[in-house]
Order: structure tokens, then sequence, then C-alpha cells
């Protein structure tokens, strides 16, 4: 089931950006830690590293940055792998996009809330991170 929400994940963050008229390259097969690549306006290429993600209890969406796997599989994303994690909220459909120096600074746990916190805490908000960056 989980491929399943990564590929309908990855077609809507295509879709959104085909849509704004970008080219939007795929690879064959699943071997890197690149999704998609998008060429912008400018011929710029981005690599795009997408997270389909279910909510947590308490409204939130958690990125891990560190990525494991069978056989003791363990990867870290830096800089020099991907531009943008673009996390899709798997029961909204909701795009944010988030560079990957920011998510980055959190070490190894992005979260984005979809509501503001109670009490007032700060917290990263969905929201804040919707707007289409490319152009």
């Amino acid at each position: 089931m989980t491929k399943y929400l990564g590929t309908a994940g990855e077609l809507l963050v295509a879709a959104q950006c085909s849509q704004r008229g970008l080219a939007v390259f795929k690879e064959l097969g699943d071997n890197s830690r690149i999704d998609l690549i998008v060429e912008d306006t400018h011929k710029t290429l981005h690599r795009i590293q997408v997270k389909c993600l279910n909510r947590y209890s308490g409204g939130a969406i958690r990125l891990d940055i560190k990525k494991s796997g069978p056989n003791g599989y363990r990867y870290h994303y830096s800089e020099q792998d991907i531009d943008w994690f673009v996390v899709v909220d798997a029961q909204s459909n909701r795009i944010a996009w988030v560079p990957i120096k920011e998510a980055l600074a959190c070490k190894h746990q992005f979260s984005l809330r979809l509501e503001p916190a109670k009490g007032g805490q700060p917290c990263r908000l969905f929201s804040d991170y919707e707007t289409f960056p490319l152009s």
C-alpha cells in the first residue's frame, strides 16, 4: 500500500507542475533518491523527493529526514541529493514544498501541522509551504 500512496503523491506533484507549463521528468525504476526532476521556465532543474504521508494524532505530518529499510539500509538526505521535499497530505491531497536546507535544519524529523497548535505554541503550518515556489 505504501508504494501506491507514494505513486499517487508523485502523480499529484507532477500534475501541479505540468498545469503550470513546467517539464517533469520521472526516473525509470526506484533506484535513486530523486523522485521527480522539474525544469522551470528559466531552464533550472529541481530535484524533488516526494513524500505522501498520513497524519499523526494531533494533526501533524512528520517527514523523516533519515531513511531506513531492510537489511540495515540507512540514509540521511543531503543538499547534494535533492532540492525539495514535497509533502503530500494523504487525506486531503494538499501539497507542501519544503526546501531541503530548511528540512535539514531539523536533523531527524520535520513536522508540519494542519492546524495551529493549542495554546499558541510556535509550529510550522502546512499552509505556510503550499505556495508553489517554481516559475
